[in-house]
Formats: C-alpha cells, sequence, structure tokens
C-alpha cells in the first residue's frame, strides 16, 4: 500500500501557515479540520505537523500505535516543555489505557 500524505493549507515559503495559526489559533485550526478533513498536514517554519481531530485516529496515535509516532523535542524542562509543563504535548512516554487509572 501507498504511503498517503494528508493534504492542506498551503502557507508560504519558510513560515508556513505560521502566521495565520498566530492570528488566530482556534479559529485557524477549526478551518483546517472544516477544509481538510480530520487528518491534515500544516506546514508551520518549513515543519510538517499534523492536525489529527478524529477521535478514533487520536486514540490510535497516542495509545494504540503511539510508538509508531514521533513528537518532535520540546527542550524538557530547560526549554519550552518547562512552560508548557506536564500534558499531552510534552508526554514521552505511553503509560497505557487512561480507563486503567
Amino acid at each position: 500500500m501507498a504511503d498517503r500524505v494528508p493534504s492542506g493549507p498551503e502557507g508560504v515559503p519558510i513560515l508556513g501557515s505560521s502566521l495565520h495559526y498566530a492570528d488566530d489559533p482556534l479559529g485557524f485550526m477549526e478551518r483546517v479540520a472544516d477544509e481538510y478533513g480530520d487528518v491534515a498536514r500544516i506546514d508551520v517554519y518549513s515543519q510538517e505537523v499534523y492536525q489529527v481531530t478524529d477521535p478514533e485516529a487520536i486514540r490510535r496515535v497516542l495509545v494504540t500505535n503511539a510508538e509508531n509516532y514521533e513528537k518532535p523535542s520540546l527542550g524538557g524542562d530547560e526549554g519550552l516543555g518547562g512552560l508548557l509543563g506536564d500534558g499531552l504535548l510534552t508526554a514521552t512516554e505511553n503509560t497505557g489505557d487512561a480507563s486503567e487509572r
């Protein structure tokens, strides 16, 4: 089976869609979901990021097949991770099904 790359907004060279996101983050994400569906590719500062809004797809990414997906480093406590604290963006391990807790 061939790999499929989701579609998404084009953005501009180097900055990608970062200016649209910075202007209205929630509105931008809602427009992307409305226009491109449950999984969309977004270019942010020449990095491809993916927006996933389908609950089952989110579960596959975060729980079922988490080992298949790589999160970028946020710099730990010394970098952006220190500002964001503990949460989905900074979690580095699959700690199991939340229903087990």
